[in-house]
């Protein structure tokens, strides 16, 4: 996959099939590996439309997430389990404390959140990302059994509701 920043059109990324990034600053005459943290063969790299550091990929059936213009990447599904982890931690800290109150509020936190996870998240059989060219935060997901939107960066997901057919086919442009 390649892609170049909307703005600042010296600014190129480049997806291996091995997961591996390179950015290029100066319009591809150099190239800096910037990480081999993504798991699958990168098949979409796009730009948010008004966060210019914000960055999104594809890779696999995994959507990441970026805030620092591909420094460090978010897979979503996995920090969304670590959330679910870090607040049934806190609330056993809290229930060991003597605060039985506030342990339960937590777990009960713990439990709505792993419920949201569960039914909100990233869509199946993924094909193409594509990011709202107008809201930021917003992207879109072709894939083998329909169309769906995040409004989330795409940590949580919700299916478009279109045309029963196209849910058929595969949904490879947007």
């Amino acid at each position: 996959s390649l892609s170049q920043h909307p703005v600042n059109t010296d600014v190129i990324f480049s997806g291996t099939s091995a997961g591996t990034i390179i950015k290029s600053i100066d319009g591809g005459d150099t190239w800096k590996n910037i990480g081999n943290v993504i798991d699958g063969r990168i098949t979409n790299i796009i730009f948010d439309a008004v966060r210019e550091g914000t960055m999104y990929l594809l890779a696999g059936n995994k959507v990441y997430y970026s805030a620092s213009t591909g420094t460090n990447w978010l897979e979503w599904e996995k920090e969304k389990t670590e959330e679910v982890r870090a607040l049934n931690e806190r609330a056993s800290d809290l229930s060991r404390q003597g605060f039985k109150v506030e342990a339960d509020a937590l777990r009960q936190s713990a439990r709505d959140l792993s419920e949201r996870n569960r039914s909100d998240k990233a869509p199946q059989g993924i094909v193409l990302i594509v990011a709202d060219p107008v809201n930021s935060g917003v992207i879109y997901a072709g894939t083998n059994r329909g169309l769906f939107r995040s409004n989330s960066y795409g940590k949580y997901w919700s299916e478009v509701n279109i045309i029963e057919s196209a849910k058929q086919f595969s949904i490879r442009s947007i």
